[in-house]
């Protein structure tokens, strides 16, 4: 009882630090676009939302913003990234994905699930730039880390075999695409529940690769 009731403390301490994790975060970037005080009502006149975002990324990827707090850096970094990939705009995501990656690395270790979920962001802004090959490596050496780590039937595992055939895919090599689309949707139909979302994608792709492959 005594190991169950610290096992549920220390769930719960977690918990708390990832919402105040996600609070911060969510905090900073609400602050960047908004005009609430005169201060900011004078740094958002008259500037785009992307030189906003720009002068965001510069303030944490040079530590003035959140420079006591790595691991709420490493967050923000790791959200600004995405962010920049949405855009289209590979350089600025890919360096603040390294820049988070490197602090999770330094102040949670290699192993830790927020460590290898910087990697797999990695891999997936990797393919958004194109860089297929170096996506398909960053991608095959994760993923015996990430099953390691995570268990083979976790949703991480699943997107990083996602993003893997997506970039098969891509350079056009159909059957290790179709082999590795049927484990990914597998490990997500195993999930209780399933994310609707993410098996409306998964069916998606599947459908174009047995298709791509009718064609070919």
């Amino acid at each position: 009882a005594t190991v169950d009731a610290a096992r549920l403390r220390s769930e719960r301490d977690a918990a708390e630090r990832e919402a105040q994790k996600a609070r911060q975060v969510s905090r900073f970037l609400t602050d960047l676009f908004e005009a609430s005080d005169p201060f900011t009502a004078k740094r958002v006149a008259g500037r785009s939302a992307l030189e906003l975002l720009d002068d965001g990324a510069k303030r944490v990827e040079e530590g003035g913003a959140l420079a006591g707090e790595p691991e709420v850096r490493a967050a923000l970094l790791d959200t600004l990234g995405e962010v920049y990939g949405g855009l289209g705009l590979s350089d600025q995501a890919l360096r603040a994905n390294a820049q988070a990656l490197a602090l999770r690395r330094e102040r949670l270790g290699a192993a830790h699930p927020e460590t290898l979920e910087s990697r797999l962001a990695e891999v997936s802004l990797t393919r958004g730039a194109g860089k297929l090959d170096e996506a398909c490596d960053l991608a095959r050496a994760l993923l015996p880390e990430l099953e390691s780590a995570l268990g083979p039937h976790d949703w991480r595992v699943a997107e990083l075999k996602m993003q893997l055939t997506l970039a098969i895919l891509e350079k056009g090599s159909l059957d290790e695409a179709r082999d590795l689309i049927v484990s990914v949707v597998s490990i997500e139909e195993s999930q209780r529940p399933p994310d609707p979302a993410r098996l409306s994608r998964l069916l998606g792709v599947q459908s174009s690769v047995s298709s791509r492959k009718g064609d070919a």
